[in-house]
C-alpha cells in the first residue's frame, strides 16, 4: 500500500521502453491505482487493467478491433473506458524509452507523456472520474500478449501520495505553502528570484512549480506570479 489511508492525491512517475522482438508487437500494458480493500498483490491483470476497483492507463501497441488501433492510450476506471487517444506525439513501441506521468487529484486524472525533461505531452487532462471516493491505494503494473513477443522496460519509478503534512492533497505541504519563498528563508524578496532560477537553469525538479513534469516557461510563470503576490 501507498499509504494506510485513503490518498487525495497520488502523483506517478516512470521510464518505459517496448521493444519489438517478435513478427507485431503484443497487445500492451498498464499502470493501475488499486482499491486496496478490492484487490490484493496477487492481483493479475493486461493492458486493460483490473477492472473493478481500479483507476487504469493503458498503453495499447496492438489493434484488437473496436477502434482502439495499434498506438494509443485509454484511460479507465472500475473496468469502464473514460477516453482514448489515438494519436500519440510517438510511437509507443520505438525501442527508445519515453516517460509517463499519472496524476490523481480531486477525483481527476492527469497523464503526460515525455522523452526528455520540458518536452511533455499531456495525453489525458484533468478527466474527471465519475463517483470517485479516495481509497487506501496501491500501484501495480500489468501486461498482455498473444503469439507475439515484446519486451516491456519500466524504470525511475515513482510515486508519491499525500500524508499527514500535506492534508489537504493540493501537493505542498501545509506548512510551507508559500511557493514564492524559494530559498525558505521566511521572505519573499529578489534572493528567491537567484534561488529559484539557479534550480531552474539546471533543470531541477524543484523548479517545477506547476507540477507538469517539466522544467520551462510555465514555472517561470507560475514562480513570478506567486513572487509579485508576495507569496
Amino acid at each position: 500500500m501507498l499509504s494506510p489511508e485513503p490518498s487525495l492525491r497520488v502523483r506517478a512517475s516512470f521510464d518505459f521502453k517496448i521493444d519489438s522482438m517478435f513478427n507485431s508487437p503484443g497487445d500492451g500494458f498498464s499502470f493501475a491505482l488499486l482499491d486496496a480493500s478490492l484487490l490484493g498483490n496477487d492481483v493479475l491483470f493486461g493492458e486493460d487493467g483490473p477492472g473493478p476497483g481500479s483507476i487504469s492507463v493503458k498503453f495499447n501497441t496492438y489493434d484488437n478491433g473496436g477502434g482502439e488501433g495499434s498506438n494509443s492510450m485509454e484511460l479507465r476506471y472500475n473496468g469502464v473506458m473514460l477516453e482514448r487517444v489515438t494519436s500519440l506525439p510517438f510511437t509507443l513501441v520505438d525501442e527508445h524509452a519515453h516517460r509517463a506521468i499519472v496524476e490523481l487529484s480531486g477525483g481527476r486524472v492527469t497523464v503526460k507523456l515525455g522523452t526528455n525533461p520540458g518536452d511533455i505531452t499531456t495525453v489525458f487532462d484533468a478527466v474527471e472520474l465519475p463517483g470517485y471516493t479516495p481509497f487506501v491505494t496501491r500501484a501495480a503494473f500489468g501486461a498482455r500478449t498473444g503469439s507475439a513477443v515484446n519486451r516491456h522496460t519500466v524504470d525511475n519509478v515513482r510515486v508519491g501520495v499525500n500524508n499527514a503534512a500535506d492534508a489537504d492533497g493540493n501537493g505542498i505541504p501545509d506548512s510551507c505553502q508559500c511557493i514564492a519563498d524559494f530559498n525558505q528563508d521566511g521572505g519573499v524578496d529578489g534572493s528567491d528570484v537567484e534561488a529559484f532560477f539557479a534550480s531552474w537553469e539546471a533543470g531541477d525538479s524543484s523548479a517545477d512549480l506547476n507540477f507538469d513534469g517539466g522544467v520551462d516557461g510555465g514555472d517561470v510563470d507560475t514562480f513570478f506570479a506567486r513572487w509579485e503576490a508576495g507569496c
